[in-house]
């Protein structure tokens, strides 16, 4: 199983990744990502099972979260199909 993380809180990212890593019994493979930069190239090479989506986040890591960011970054897949959609987004 393949997940992805975005979340711009570096404390929070590792703590979730932390967490799944304890309860992982399957082998899951984890990445992680802290803006909607990151998150869009990693959605582009990556077919991910599952995607853990903070909703504020920064367009790139110079700048600051938006509030929306999170939630733009899902509106990609309805926009440009090469973007590799999660299964599930939580």
């Amino acid at each position: 199983m393949k997940i992805l993380i975005v979340d711009d809180d570096s404390e929070k990212l590792q703590l979730v990744a932390s967490r799944i890593k304890e309860v992982d019994e399957i082998g899951i493979e984890l990445d992680t990502a802290q803006n909607v930069a990151q998150a869009k190239r990693a959605l582009l090479k990556t077919q991910y099972d599952v995607m853990v989506l903070d909703v504020a986040l920064p367009p790139t890591a110079d700048l600051r979260a938006n509030p929306t960011g999170g939630l733009e970054l899902l509106s990609i897949f309805e926009r440009d199909k090469r973007y590799l959609k999660p299964l599930e987004i939580r």
